[in-house]
């Protein structure tokens, strides 16, 4: 397919850390589960086929534990690049395995874990320390997205690292102060078969009328999450443990990007310029969801990347966190909020497959592009595909490409520049990579003809 050229006519402060709390709906044991599936190819010919193939583009790669290494990416000066390093989570409804009441508290002292950089949770809920004997959650009555305490039970529940089998929980009611934080303390039984185990905290806030068996989705609402750790079984002494897909990815400051490794998530914000005004954009990943998204099967096509992430909310979870970002912001016409999300994803840095994860060809969740603040072509392509496709925004998109390249199309009627026909619409070219590239630029390195994806 060959793209056209020029229709006519023309158009088309700081913001709040917002928490990106996706891969949280449904039950702790469904979460590493996957919507659809591939069909049954096998695409590098390595015989293993796309389904159970975790690099399904590198014949040298057919598990996780065929990668050698982890490589550590810096920004440079003239071509922008990344740091490897993705999100929140949303209310989810776990399924315990029993349940548990408070215990009196024990004299002896198997070691604390104090949370790692609370400074970014200012103004929310977060888990300040916790043991193998009790947990102690910092409070507010309503913080800064609007989650309000009243009417609630503080809910602490334990489970492996990301979020698998769950091993107890914990309740307790509470009054928190009008002003401030308060702190509440839980004394904690760790169960048997937790121990020498990777697990951690999940808090939730779940309404106080209803009860943990009987609870529905609308009942909870996530709050946040410990770093991994492990609880030795004869000392009972805890220690954190950082698992192999959160080793390669720490705190890094760039001139336009920042990643802080906090408790049990990552504290991300990205700056640039739209129409010659600054901005900046902040959000949380979490660690689990994080952890998810990388351990989740990579053989889908490009195109399925985009349906999935929307199918399960990512996409649309980050499309209404990026749209009150761009609004923090004070773009508030939809335009100006469309340029700024495709200035925002140019601005990630582009950084080569082989280099971010050690394989020739791998495709990212959307998760994956956040947290490690960067990706090549067709990672930033799904990114930007999938969020403008979602509410509030509702664009018809695709991915377009050249051959070697990737970028997005985005249905328009009176746009100018560079667009493919499809299906009888008219798809204006959107370049992810390095910036300025407005809707309808087309580099003049690639070539004309082009493979067409809806979405």
């Amino acid at each position: 397919m060959s793209r056209s050229d020029d229709k006519s006519n023309d158009s088309l402060g700081l913001a709040r850390r917002k928490l990106l709390t996706t891969v949280g709906t449904g039950s702790l044991l469904g979460l590493a589960g996957c919507i659809g599936g591939a069909s049954i190819e096998d695409t590098d010919g390595d015989g293993v086929i796309d389904s159970k193939d975790y690099a399904p583009r590198d014949k040298s790669v057919q598990e996780r534990a065929d990668v050698k290494g982890t490589a550590k990416m810096t920004p440079k000066t003239d071509t922008p690049t990344q740091t490897p390093v993705q999100t929140p989570t949303k209310t989810l409804t776990p399924t315990p395995s029993s349940t548990s009441t408070p215990v009196p508290k024990p004299e002896t002292d198997y070691g604390t874990i104090t949370a790692k950089n609370p400074q970014v949770y200012e103004g929310r809920n977060y888990i300040s320390s916790y043991s193998s004997t009790k947990a102690t959650i910092q409070v507010v009555s309503e913080d800064m997205d609007g989650i309000t305490a009243n009417g609630n039970d503080l809910l602490l529940l334990l489970a492996n690292f990301p979020r698998e089998q769950d091993h107890e929980y914990y309740r307790t009611s509470f009054s928190a102060n009008d002003s401030g934080y308060t702190p509440i303390e839980l004394d904690l039984e760790f169960p048997e078969s937790a121990k020498d185990e990777l697990v951690h905290f999940l808090i939730f806030f779940i309404d106080e009328d209803v009860t943990y068996e009987s609870a529905s989705l609308s009942d909870f609402t996530f709050l946040g999450e410990s770093d991994p750790f492990v609880v030795d079984t004869d000392t009972q002494n805890i220690r954190r443990d950082q698992p192999d897909v959160l080793a390669r990815i720490n705190t890094e400051e760039t001139d336009y990007y920042t990643r802080e490794d906090a408790e049990g998530a990552f504290a991300l914000s990205v700056s640039g310029r739209t129409k010659g005004r600054e901005w900046s954009a902040s959000y949380f990943v979490f660690k689990s969801a994080y952890a998810l998204a990388v351990e989740r099967d990579h053989g889908r096509s490009r195109e399925e990347f985009v349906s999935f992430e929307m199918q399960n909310g990512f996409a649309g979870e980050f499309a209404a966190i990026i749209s009150d970002i761009a609004l923090d912001n004070d773009f508030s016409e939809k335009v100006e909020q469309v340029e700024f999300i495709i200035d925002f994803v140019q601005r990630l840095p582009y950084v080569p497959d082989d280099v971010s994860t050690g394989y020739n060809d791998y495709t990212k969740y959307t998760l994956e592009t956040l947290t490690e603040l960067g990706g090549d072509c067709e990672d930033t392509s799904i990114l930007l595909a999938g969020i403008l496709q979602c509410e509030p925004f509702g664009y018809d998109m695709v991915l377009i490409q050249p051959p070697g390249h990737m970028g997005t199309g985005i249905y328009g009627t009176d746009l100018q520049g560079s667009y493919w026909e499809y299906d009888e619409r008219d798809y204006y070219y959107i370049e992810t990579t390095g910036e300025g590239w407005g809707i309808g630029d087309y580099p003049e390195s690639l070539e004309d003809d082009a493979y067409v994806y809806q979405v």
